[in-house]
């Protein structure tokens, strides 16, 4: 498999998404970091929504375009089964945390007298969040392995276990048509 330019669009693209969203988030953490004396717990949800989008920003982005870059997986399988589990981990967190920001904001709306629950409602809904994200991203963990081809030049990917798909033909057929169109198209 050779660097085309699908990958270059790609690699440009993730480079600027990266720019953006870690200027972007390291600006607000910075921020609410520095003002930590006035906690409310608004900047709490802020907070944990910008660490997130720094798990994204920081981990998933230059994962992907290193990816793109080589056109292969260079890291090895313990690094393919922890980036997996990293690249999930920040979506489900961030869509967690916004769950919990909109909870935080309809009790406010629909129960405006009880201010005195709300701190520890806020903190309970942030730990079930990042425990959430954790569950559901563990399978990670065990269905990405790393395969390769014996072709020349031997190419490696970090993909869904085969074991995993066996009982499940569209599962299995999609990884293979992927594997195939990705080999073909980037001999021609």
């Amino acid at each position: 498999m050779t660097f085309n330019d699908d990958n270059l669009v790609s690699v440009i693209a993730y480079s600027c998404l990266f720019l953006i969203a870690a200027t972007g988030n390291l600006t607000v953490f910075i921020t609410l970091f520095r003002s930590r004396g006035f906690k409310s717990r608004v900047n709490s949800f802020i907070m944990h929504l910008s660490v997130a989008d720094l798990i994204v920003a920081f981990v998933m982005l230059p994962m992907e375009t290193a990816w793109h870059i080589t056109v292969s997986w260079k890291a090895g399988d313990f690094a393919c089964r922890l980036m997996m589990f990293f690249r999930a981990f920040g979506f489900y967190l961030s869509s967690f945390t916004l769950v919990t920001i909109s909870l935080d904001r309809y009790f406010s709306i629909v129960h405006p007298l009880s201010l005195h629950d709300a701190e520890r409602r806020g903190k309970i809904m942030l730990t079930v969040a990042w425990t959430l994200s954790v569950v559901a991203s563990l399978p990670q963990v065990g269905l990405f392995i790393i395969i390769f081809l014996t072709i020349f030049p031997v190419t490696f990917f970090c993909i869904i276990s085969q074991m995993f798909s066996k009982n499940k033909p569209t599962l299995r057929n999609s990884c293979n048509t992927w594997l195939y169109t990705q080999f073909k198209y980037s001999r021609l």
